[in-house]
C-alpha cells in the first residue's frame, strides 16, 4: 500500500470514530502513558484506531487475566510517541460502561505485552452513575 492510500485509510477510520463520538456512542476518556521499549512497551508510535486489549485488574479462576477489546481515538493527526502521556478516547467492545469507575487504573496489552497504562478520567454514557455532561472540552 502506498503512502497516499495509507493516509486515506487512516483519515477514513478517524472520521468513522469521530462520527461514533458525535452520535453519542458510549465511550470513556483515559489519560494514557504509552510505555517505551525500556519498560517492555512498543517499539513504534501509535495512531488512532489502535485496538489493544484493556485490562481492569480482573482475573478468572486460575489466575488468567480478563481482557476487553478497545478502540483508541487520538485527538489530532499526530501519532502518540513512546513515553508520551495523552488523553485518549476509548470505544469499548463488549464491556458495558456501567462496569467502569472514574479514576480507575487500567492497562493496555498487545498479546502478552503491556504497552500502556492509564486512568479513566471521563465516562460518557448516559445513565451511568458517573456520567459527566460535556464541558466544552473533550467529550
Amino acid at each position: 500500500m502506498d503512502e497516499d492510500a495509507w493516509n486515506q485509510q487512516l483519515a477514513d477510520r478517524r472520521a468513522q470514530l469521530e462520527a461514533l463520538r458525535r452520535d453519542g456512542r458510549a465511550h470513556i476518556v483515559t489519560r494514557v502513558t504509552l510505555l517505551p521499549p525500556s519498560q517492555g512497551g512498543r517499539h513504534t508510535p501509535v495512531y488512532s484506531d489502535l485496538r489493544p486489549q484493556l485490562w481492569l485488574g480482573q482475573t478468572l479462576i486460575g489466575g488468567r487475566k480478563l481482557f476487553w477489546d478497545a478502540v483508541w481515538l487520538l485527538d489530532g493527526e499526530e501519532p502518540m510517541q513512546l513515553g508520551e502521556t495523552r488523553d485518549v478516547t476509548l470505544f469499548l467492545v463488549g464491556l458495558p460502561p456501567i462496569a467502569l469507575s472514574l479514576h480507575e487504573y487500567v492497562e493496555f496489552y498487545e498479546g502478552s505485552r503491556r504497552i500502556a497504562t492509564g486512568e479513566i478520567i471521563h465516562i460518557h454514557a448516559p445513565g451511568h452513575p458517573q456520567h459527566q455532561q460535556p464541558s466544552g472540552g473533550l467529550q
